[in-house]
């Protein structure tokens, strides 16, 4: 799970829980209020019934069809007044203050409000009453003590509470559907504010997967603003420190390379004149000789290479001019024809416009010199070299195509890697060092280019160069 996602869930969960709770409060007012309303309502009845029956008696009493009442005077088990709907429709008459209960409606109360069964709610109140010598009829807290003198009238007084209950199930839904797409819009509106809120992450982590080995004098920007510094600018600068300090350690181990392989390049000079010495001599046989020259030359190659590729390791751009790559590879190609036609190999070019880009001349000089040299060596005796190139819009493509034993599959992927061989038999029987895939590389890097190569095992290799055209 994302982190945004996370945050998002913690947010949506938290406005949740308030509104809830917020919720919760209001219903719980709103579904008291109607009841509050009911109870007025029925207090009102109860005491205008009791002082009609104390002056005029029960024919005194207006039966309203509405309500459900009975008149005890305390004491006494028979009521003194029961209304109509009281007289078909029987109730509890509970000794708590206030209930709530079901009753089915007979068919002559249909004017009653009820449900599509026939039933319904009732609000029912008990009043305990007392006049007082005054004549004043007031509420009593019921605490079962009192005289002769006053006296005291028990009421039930019911309502039918089907309206409010109808309405009570719609205010719940219309409550739940309220939650249900607050929730809908507070996720929304939560992963909008983490994805806001992690913009800076992402940034960071954009531009930190752009700085690779090749470009390590990128940084994460920081923010310029007094005030604007927060948690995610303190990591951007401790990552940036990080970088620092990994590019000085970069910088300093090319460096290192460089300088040890430009120093070892004398003392080779001199061993391999030595070696030339020696064998003009004659002091040793002439198969150690040429056994003590090759390795001589090969570690000389390997130097040199490795020089060539630190100083292209600190390079961080070329000289641009415009070259003419036709000319160069047809050039390469009379050079390495040469050499090629002793194991009875053919190259053959075929070129197609202008192949015209801008770079330095030396540099690509190598690197086509670096494929040629390869495709010389590993192509089978007898085969063919083809070199092609043609325009495109914005780009030349260049492909070297050669047959021979190819490069396996998992090993396409590491061919430009610095001292990987394919195998290393076939790099002890041509000398290779692992180095000159990783400066052609290098050097197409320079010029903004592409290079990937393409292979059959058994039988063929293709390198494709791609250079943005002059």
């Amino acid at each position: 799970m994302s982190i945004r996602l996370k945050i998002s869930i913690l947010i949506a969960s938290a406005g949740l829980l308030s509104a809830l709770v917020f919720s919760a409060s209001v219903l719980f007012e709103m579904l008291e209020q109607p009841f509050r309303v009911m109870d007025t309502e029925l207090r009102t009845v109860a005491f205008e019934s009791v002082a009609a029956l104390d002056q005029a008696g029960v024919a005194g009493v207006r039966d309203n069809r509405r309500y459900w009442i009975k008149i005890y005077k305390r004491g006494e088990p028979e009521p003194l007044y029961v209304s109509h709907i009281a007289q078909k429709i029987d109730l509890p008459e509970s000794n708590g203050r206030k209930s709530l209960a079901h009753a089915y409606v007979p068919d002559e109360l249909s004017y009653v409000e009820h449900d599509s069964h026939g039933k319904t709610a009732f609000r029912i109140r008990r009043f305990v009453i007392e006049k007082e010598h005054t004549g004043v009829f007031e509420e009593d807290d019921d605490d079962g003590n009192y005289d002769d003198d006053e006296l005291k009238y028990i009421v039930y007084a019911a309502l039918s509470a089907e309206r409010v209950s109808d309405e009570i199930a719609d205010l719940m839904l219309s409550v739940a559907a309220g939650l249900l797409l607050s929730v809908v819009v507070l996720t929304a509106v939560s992963y909008m504010i983490a994805g806001y809120i992690l913009r800076p992450v992402r940034l960071m982590n954009a531009r930190t997967r752009s700085i690779t080995e090749r470009h390590l004098n990128l940084r994460i920007p920081l923010k310029e603003k007094a005030g604007a510094s927060d948690e995610f600018n303190t990591l951007a600068m401790t990552l940036n420190g990080v970088f620092d300090r990994l590019e000085n350690a970069f910088n300093k181990q090319k460096r290192l390379i460089a300088d040890a392989s430009h120093e070892l390049k004398t003392p080779l000079s001199i061993m391999r004149l030595i070696t030339d010495e020696v064998n003009m001599s004659g002091s040793i046989s002439a198969d150690d000789a040429r056994r003590l020259s090759e390795q001589v030359l090969r570690m000389e190659r390997l130097v040199k290479n490795i020089l060539n590729l630190s100083t292209l390791e600190l390079d961080s751009g070329i000289s641009a001019e415009a070259v003419e790559l036709r000319s160069m590879l047809e050039a390469l190609k009379e050079d390495y024809s040469l050499l090629a036609s002793e194991r009875g190999i053919s190259i053959v070019s075929e070129f197609t416009g202008v192949l015209t880009v801008g770079g330095d001349f030396d540099k690509l000089f190598r690197a086509f010199s670096n494929i040629l040299d390869n495709a010389v060596k590993y192509t089978s005796d007898g085969g063919i070299i083809r070199i092609t190139g043609f325009r495109t819009d914005e780009t030349v493509k260049i492909k070297i195509f050669n047959t021979g034993a190819g490069i396996p599959a998992a090993s396409i992927g590491r061919v430009f890697e610095q001292f990987y061989r394919v195998e290393e038999s076939r790099a002890s029987r041509y000398g290779g060092s692992g180095l000159g895939l990783a400066i052609v590389k290098r050097i197409i890097e320079l010029h903004k280019g592409e290079i990937n190569i393409e292979s059959v095992q058994g039988e063929s290799a293709t390198v494709t160069v791609i250079l943005p055209s002059s």
